[in-house]
C-alpha cells in the first residue's frame, strides 16, 4: 500500500510555479476554539480549531476544489468534491459544514460561477504513526518526549525522509498523524482525486516527501 501526504508547500509565496494559479482564501472575523491534544501527554497537536460560523474572502476568481492558503490547518473543499466523496465508499471525513464566501477580489460579470465551499472534519489516526526507525528528522531538542506526538523529542526543522508505520492501519482513507499534523491519504483516495480531476491537491508519495523550514 502506498500512502500519500497532501502537501501544501505549493502555497508558499516564494514558489513562483504555484503563485497565482489558484485563489488564496483568508478567514474573515474568524472564531477559534481550543487546540486538539495528544491523547497520551495532553500537548497541543494542532493549531486552534476554526469554529463556526466560518467565513472567507477569496483573492481571485480562480476557484479550486481545495482552498489552502491561508486557512491554518483546515481542510476546505468544493461542493463538487463533497458530493463525489459522499457518493464514494471512502472513509475518513466525519462531516462537512458550509462556509460563507463574503468577498471575491477582482470579480467581474461573466467570471466563473463561485462554487460552494465546505469545511471537512478529519481526525487523527490511532492506527498509523511515524516510523521512527526509518524517518529522518532534523531539529532542536525539546524538553519533552512522547511516543505518540513527539517520539523524536525535537522540533521539525527539516524532514529528509518520511516513513509511516501502517502495520495496524484500519483502512481509513484520509487522516492526520499526531507527530505531523499534516493530512495523509491512502492510494484509494489518491485515485479518487485523480479520477475526478480535483484541483489544488498535491499528493506526494510519503517515501518521496522532503521538507525544510523556510528561513
Amino acid at each position: 500500500m502506498t500512502f500519500y501526504i497532501l502537501a501544501s508547500e505549493q502555497i508558499q509565496p516564494s514558489n513562483k510555479q504555484y503563485r497565482g494559479k489558484w485563489c488564496d482564501a483568508w478567514a474573515v472575523d474568524g472564531k477559534y476554539g481550543s487546540f486538539e491534544k495528544c491523547p497520551l501527554c495532553g500537548k497541543a497537536v494542532s493549531m486552534k480549531k476554526w469554529e463556526e460560523p466560518r467565513k472567507v474572502r477569496l483573492t481571485s476568481t480562480k476557484y479550486p476544489d481545495r482552498l489552502q492558503a491561508w486557512l491554518s490547518d483546515s481542510f476546505v473543499v468544493s461542493e463538487r468534491f463533497m458530493r463525489a466523496y459522499s457518493d464514494s465508499d471512502l472513509i475518513g471525513i466525519s462531516s462537512f459544514s458550509g462556509i460563507e464566501v463574503v468577498k471575491v477580489a477582482h470579480k467581474k460579470a461573466g467570471n466563473v460561477l463561485l462554487p460552494n465551499y465546505f469545511y471537512a472534519s478529519i481526525g487523527f489516526s490511532k492506527t498509523v504513526r511515524i516510523d521512527t526507525n526509518k524517518t529522518i528528522y532534523h531539529g532542536q531538542k525539546t524538553d519533552w518526549i512522547c511516543p505518540v506526538c513527539n517520539p523524536f523529542g525535537s522540533t521539525k526543522d527539516s524532514i529528509e525522509r518520511l516513513a509511516l508505520d501502517a502495520s495496524q492501519w484500519d483502512g481509513t482513507d484520509i487522516f492526520r498523524i499526531y507527530d505531523s499534523g499534516s493530512y495523509f491519504c491512502s492510494e484509494k483516495f489518491y485515485e479518487f482525486i485523480k479520477f475526478n480531476g480535483f484541483t489544488n491537491f498535491f499528493p506526494v508519495p510519503v517515501d518521496e516527501y522532503t521538507w525544510r523550514l523556510k528561513a
